[in-house]
């Protein structure tokens, strides 16, 4: 009758959802590009034990195919994975 565990924890995949922000130079002001310009978010599927860097790589696939995107190429830009605090709207 009781809970066996956590079901989710046993699961060798996580369920995460992917966005691209655009700041300023100084790194503030960030903004969501939104999908029409390329940006939007995207839900992918990410290995439980996935580090920062395989995340970056997801996302650079998604936003910038071929090492492009309409705000210009990848080596135009620096890029950071964050997770945004609850409630930010983000």
């Amino acid at each position: 009758m009781g809970r066996y565990g956590n079901k989710n924890a046993k699961k060798m995949k996580r369920k995460i959802e992917i966005g691209w922000l655009l700041a300023n130079w100084n790194g503030h002001c960030s903004r969501q590009v939104r999908k029409k310009t390329g940006g939007g978010t995207r839900k992918v599927s990410i290995d439980k034990h996935s580090i920062k860097e395989d995340i970056l790589k997801i996302g650079k696939d998604l936003f910038f195919p071929n090492g492009k995107s309409c705000h210009g190429p990848e080596n135009n830009f620096i890029f950071d994975v964050k997770d945004p605090p609850a409630g930010s709207g983000l």
